[in-house]
């Protein structure tokens, strides 16, 4: 028989800790069928929220408890990793907001840390931050690092080449877009000290020239 299953949620977009309903149809049925949420893009054996359908045809499922982000919900048939059917994308806020990443300046030399700043990230252990050129696709990245399941908290980049960039925040191991930053330069060149000479008289005046600092106001 050809299968007709379809699975649907209540809404586009919900609250942060709203409870996500989930509406299935057209099931086979099997007392193992099950309906997931699932990061959009991941694999199939990959879900963060899974429920059995208990046999039924057409029902609906509630899930609580899901972490902000982007997902879909997916519909399996008896205990296997066999996708019935896909739902739309749909997204989960988080409790203090929309994430969001920044920088500490505009502008770096090649040879300093670029700090970037992340705030009410989903928390999962995967979820990532990168340093990508700017205007690139969201696929591409020079840098990255794993949040380590935090929701808040910095992550240092360095050896970066000259260029424009932008930090760009993603959820749990995917593409899926979080957050970017405004865009910020690295320049070629690195701190320097040098003398206007190399040989001076007893009691002249030494000059030092400098360029490349960070631009504290106690650099030394």
């Amino acid at each position: 028989n050809t299968c007709t299953a379809a699975v649907t949620p209540s809404k586009t977009s919900y609250a942060a800790g709203e409870t996500v309903s989930v509406t299935f149809l057209g099931m086979p049925p099997t007392s193992t069928d099950w309906i997931a949420l699932a990061i959009p893009g991941s694999a199939n054996n990959k879900f963060v929220k899974w429920a059995y359908t208990g046999g039924v045809v057409s029902g609906s499922q509630n899930f609580t408890s899901v972490p902000g982000g982007t997902y879909v919900a997916r519909a399996f048939h008896n205990n296997g990793f066999v996708m019935l059917a896909e739902s739309a994308s749909f997204t989960v806020g988080t409790a203090a907001g929309s994430p969001t990443i920044t920088t500490d300046k505009s502008s770096y030399t090649s040879a300093e840390a670029v700090v970037t700043s992340f705030t009410n990230m989903p928390g999962n252990a995967k979820d990532w931050v990168a340093i990508a050129a700017q205007g690139s696709a969201d696929t591409s990245f020079v840098k990255w690092a794993y949040t380590g399941g935090l929701v808040n908290g910095s992550k240092n980049f360095t050896g970066l080449a000259t260029g424009t960039y932008v930090a760009r925040a993603f959820q749990n191991n995917t593409f899926t877009k979080l957050a970017e930053s405004s865009s910020f330069t690295v320049t070629g060149a690195g701190p320097a000290v040098t003398t206007n000479k190399s040989s001076y008289a007893a009691g002249e005046t030494v000059t030092a020239n400098y360029t490349g600092l960070p631009g504290n106001a106690q650099d030394w």
